[in-house]
């Protein structure tokens, strides 16, 4: 779940429980924002007893957190703080001061565009060179395996909840219409179940992606669709 909130992340210290903290009870309190604040972070209150004293999660608007879901009283946000290209954080109501907060996945030399967790796994998609790539980690943020995409291309999708067992997500290139496949994230194994009918076989063409440095030595990403053989 992530959210485009932006008034400070909170919760109270009194009247708040795992069971309180479950994944949908949460969006009636996430999604709340005064018509005159900015987007950017997310307001997060759990069950607000009268006597409950708020603790707030992200006191300013520095940085911007997209909550993921919850185990128990850990909450897990995609965010910018101290990573330009995102990382996945971990913030224990019991220990809410930032100087607790741990890092679950980690900033990477590519920007972390989407993240999800199934079953005990984070699903990632990055933007990598203008093309996407795919990681799972565990729930501790240990790298498992990269997810093999059909190809060079652009992947979206990847949703669902902790208790699913798969997944689905849609992927198109130059010589793939976009088409919808089935991922299994315990074995890794992907299964195309829809493409729509074109009028030539993608199978006789392949992408590559070379570089080619600019004036000042950056490396720029490029495509090359070319017949095979």
């Amino acid at each position: 779940m992530t959210t485009n909130s932006s008034t400070p992340c909170r919760t109270t210290r009194r009247g708040t429980s795992a069971a309180g903290l479950r994944r949908r009870q949460v969006p009636r309190r996430l999604d709340r924002r005064r018509h005159d604040e900015p987007e950017g972070t997310p307001r997060l209150q759990g069950p607000v007893r009268p006597a409950g004293k708020v603790v707030d999660l992200v006191p300013n608007h520095d940085h911007k957190f997209f909550f993921l879901d919850n185990v128990g009283t850990t909450l897990y946000f995609r965010t910018d703080f101290k990573a330009k290209k995102n990382q996945v954080i971990a913030i224990d109501l019991t220990k809410p001061d930032p100087a607790n907060w741990k890092t679950v996945v980690a900033e990477t030399k590519d920007t972390l565009e989407f993240a999800n967790l199934m079953g005990d796994a984070w699903i990632c998609s990055y933007l990598q060179d203008a093309k996407t790539a795919v990681k799972l980690y565990d729930l501790a943020g240990k790298f498992v395996r990269d997810v093999e995409l059909p190809g060079i291309g652009t992947a979206a999708g990847f949703g669902g909840k902790r208790t699913d067992g798969e997944t689905f997500y849609s992927f198109s290139s130059f010589n793939t219409p976009p088409s919808t496949y089935r991922y299994d994230p315990k074995t890794g194994q992907t299964r195309l179940l829809k493409s729509p009918k074109v009028r030539f076989d993608p199978n006789q063409f392949e992408v590559k992606q070379v570089f080619y440095p600019s004036k000042d030595g950056t490396k720029i990403p490029m495509f090359v669709t070319t017949r095979r053989g």
